[in-house]
């Protein structure tokens, strides 16, 4: 982070802060090269439409740079204090943003992407969703609702994962019945890009302030049915650990999406496990004979099957020496293993 100098004040505000953000329950782990990405979305309220204290940029800095990629919605038409918030970002963080509305019926905002280049790179896509059309009786095409705000999308790529984002700001409007028909046209929107072969890419994760109040409500049901899920990790959360506004009692914020591959977003452990093998045919080019090749690939894999085990690669050596290979996989009811 780059504080610089500070007052007392915002000194001591900033070490509290840091107090929280590490507490039980509250620490964001660190991301793992090519196997984690943390990611947030935050409605940061009325953010550039007044001047907030000093001191406040340098808590809302702070808090972004405890993650690798944070949708920002509610970014107002003055990006004067969001800019002053990448100043505070260490120099590899960078940003995307949409235009924004100019009616006041969308508030003039906007949302914003701010992410962490050395694990989030922006890959080319950044478009605003529009709402599907249908041909009317006069042979026009108008659409049968608005989104008020148009959901904002961007590509990115982490480690070998792309993906797409979509950012939304439902407008609260008179009630939940309000709400629920942008919400189901949003989540069949979602629904039909992830199955599009043309598509950017399918990996879609729809985020953002949609005035959810709860995990029961009809309108979280409503985009469940159109199959947007809650990710494992904020699944497994009980909603009351899950809530994101400061009363703590409703869950308008919200992380959902497409995944091609339900259980994990990356096969990251697959490539690793080949990554070896192309580094030394990129070095060496070749192996002199078949029997060196398939000796070589017998020792990666069982190195790497062990590793599976939590056994590093001088114990897994010293197990196969030993002749112990087999009994210790049966104890961990693995997979056989090659004889070594």
């Amino acid at each position: 982070m780059r504080h610089g100098k500070l007052d007392r004040d915002t000194a001591q505000g900033l070490k509290e802060l840091r107090r929280r953000l590490e507490a039980d329950g509250n620490r964001v782990p660190p991301s793992i090269l090519d196997e984690t990405m943390n990611l947030a979305t935050w409605n940061i309220r009325e953010f550039g439409r007044r001047a907030r204290l000093p001191k406040s940029l340098h808590y809302i800095a702070e808090v972004i740079g405890r993650f690798d990629l944070v949708a920002l919605t509610e970014v107002r038409r003055d990006l004067n204090e969001l800019l002053r918030v990448m100043d505070l970002l260490p120099p590899f963080w960078d940003f995307v943003v949409s235009d924004y509305s100019s009616d006041r019926a969308a508030n003039k905002e906007r949302v914003a992407y701010v992410f962490d280049k050395r694990v989030v790179r922006f890959t080319g896509l950044a478009a605003e969703a529009d709402p599907p059309r249908k041909r009317n009786k006069d042979g026009r095409y108008k659409s049968s609702f608005t989104w008020w705000r148009a959901p904002y999308i961007a590509s990115f790529r982490s480690g070998n994962f792309d993906f797409v984002v979509v950012t939304v700001h439902l407008r609260w409007g008179s009630g939940e019945m309000e709400r629920l028909i942008p919400l189901k046209e949003l989540a069949k929107w979602a629904r039909k890009r992830s199955r599009d072969e043309c598509g950017f890419d399918r990996d879609l994760l729809v985020v953002g302030d949609m005035n959810i109040p709860s995990r029961q409500s009809e309108l979280f049901r409503a985009v469940g049915r159109y199959g947007l899920k809650l990710p494992g990790a904020l699944a497994e959360l009980r909603e009351s650990k899950a809530t994101t506004n400061l009363s703590r009692k409703a869950v308008y914020d919200q992380i959902l999406h497409h995944a091609t591959n339900p259980c994990r977003f990356t096969n990251n452990s697959g490539e690793r496990a080949l990554r070896m093998a192309k580094t030394k045919i990129k070095v060496s080019g070749c192996f002199r004979t078949q029997a060196f090749g398939e000796a070589y690939a017998r020792i990666s894999s069982y190195l790497q099957s062990m590793a599976a085990l939590g056994y590093n690669p001088l114990v897994a050596i010293q197990i196969a020496l030993a002749g112990q290979a087999a009994d210790m996989v049966q104890q961990h009811d693995g997979p056989t293993l090659p004889e070594a």
